[in-house]
């Protein structure tokens, strides 16, 4: 449903992109609750749940930038933190064969989905503008200093540590 959300919204359509943007994260909060409740999790969901949710934030960003919702520098803040984020993740799983998300990456999530619900909604936007850059910094900042350090400890040990 991704790319119908994002054409949706881009073309400031929020009459037919919202209700898709219902449906999409509705069913990933009962799909995460059905995996949770019975025991349904794998790796694979594991690790492709967290890149459709940053793929549909980021896109989101992108679609309101692009409409004027959203500040372009924030876009590009929220976007360039997730690109930093894949290579060092890419590099952190190549090496060491994990990359757990971080209290941080979630609060930044977090922050950021409740932006974009400031936006769809049309509430007085600054604030949350503001805790998103706040956020999206800190766990950005968090996520370069924990895989230089894990990458460090591998190094220096020869060992695949676990990333905290």
């Amino acid at each position: 449903m991704l790319p119908f959300i994002l054409m949706e919204l881009a073309a400031g359509r929020r009459h037919t992109g919202l209700p898709l943007l219902i449906v999409s994260g509705s069913t990933d909060a009962i799909d995460g609750y059905l995996a949770r409740k019975f025991h349904w999790e794998s790796k694979l969901g594991a690790i492709l749940d967290p890149i459709a949710d940053k793929l549909l934030l980021v896109g989101l960003f992108l679609a309101f930038a692009w409409e004027g919702s959203v500040p372009k520098w924030l876009a590009a803040l929220v976007v360039g933190r997730d690109v930093l984020l894949l290579l060092g993740a890419a590099l952190l799983f190549r090496k060491l064969k994990e990359f757990p998300p971080s209290k941080w990456g979630k609060w930044s999530t977090i922050i950021q989905g409740i932006t974009v619900l400031a936006v769809v909604f049309h509430v007085w936007t600054p604030p949350f503008f503001a805790a998103t850059a706040a956020i999206t910094v800190v766990s950005g900042t968090h996520y370069v200093y924990r895989t230089y350090h894990a990458l460090r400890k591998s190094r220096d040990t020869g060992a695949g540590p676990h990333v905290s």
